[in-house]
């Protein structure tokens, strides 16, 4: 997995974090009758973002880190349809910016899964064929 030693230092676990906290305090602005619908749905798929990247590092295996960054990047998807229809439906202030945050964060996990996906490909590569038996 390269440089990363801990669960915090991939940038995808650290925009994440970050959205997370973001949307948080974004969804709190939406109307009241939201508090158990649409704004909790926000907070959940924002929050399992980190908690999926932090979940697959936890495991220690490669596979078991690719599924979950791919989790990952599933919850900031569902994080932007979610704003969308927030912006849809309450006319949500400040929604496309934090949209566009979630983009990124999207982005992340995906550059994050590439490069873990790379590395599997050039071990593989690197172990030599067995011989068939004589």
């Amino acid at each position: 997995m390269g440089e990363i030693r801990s669960f915090r230092d991939p940038r995808a676990y650290q925009a994440g974090r970050r959205l997370a906290a973001e949307a948080d305090r974004w969804s709190r602005d939406l109307p009241g009758d939201e508090r158990f619908g649409l704004a909790g749905q926000i907070r959940r798929c924002a929050v399992s973002i980190p908690l999926n990247i932090t979940g697959g590092y936890g495991k220690g295996t490669t596979a078991d880190f690719l599924r979950r960054l791919r989790d990952a990047r599933g919850s900031a998807s569902e994080l932007q349809a979610r704003m969308d229809l927030a912006a849809d439906l309450h006319d949500a202030p400040g929604s496309a910016t934090l949209n566009g945050r979630t983009g990124d964060t999207v982005r992340l996990p995906q550059a994050l899964i590439r490069s873990l996906e790379e590395e599997r490909r050039e071990a593989q590569d690197r172990k030599p064929t067995p011989k068939p038996p004589p």
